[in-house]
């Protein structure tokens, strides 16, 4: 999450002098960002969309006036098992809502993002030596001794 200071914040720590510097494009004027790290019974552990929506209401809850803005779920690394779970958890929500007295409201969702996602780990880790190798990065003895590891 450090990265995202960086990446996001209204100031950076940049140059040679190591000082605070204005960020002149940060996200955060344009979009409302809400970040879920580690949330309950994800990482090693088990978790569930249903945790992951739950947190999602309460925040929502908490702070109704975001209810109707664009909702996009995003993220990287391995959060690629997360964003397309919980994507469809949303879609079956949206689907299924009765309009029942007492009942949260479905949350909206206008799109998934996923970066550098690890989807499927043993497809993606056995194939990277055949990607490097095919962008040049590796020769050929290097390639072998990738798929040796």
């Amino acid at each position: 999450m450090i990265r995202n200071l960086f990446e996001l914040d209204t100031w950076r720590i940049e140059g040679p002098d190591l000082l605070l510097h204005q960020n002149t494009a940060p996200w955060n004027r344009v979009f409302g960002l809400l970040f879920l790290d580690s949330p309950i019974r994800s990482g090693f552990s088990i978790g569930t969309s249903e945790d992951l929506y739950a947190a999602l209401q309460g925040f929502f809850n908490l702070k109704p006036l975001f209810r109707g803005r664009p909702f996009y779920v995003a993220g990287e690394s391995y959060v690629g098992k997360y964003v397309p779970s919980l994507g469809v958890y949303m879609l079956n929500k949206l689907d299924n809502k009765t309009g029942e007295e007492g009942r949260a409201l479905p949350l909206r969702l206008d799109g998934l993002a996923i970066g550098n996602g690890l989807t499927h780990p043993i497809v993606q880790v056995q194939s990277q030596a055949s990607v490097v190798y095919a962008a040049g990065l590796f020769d050929s003895p290097e390639k072998l001794r990738l798929e040796i590891l």
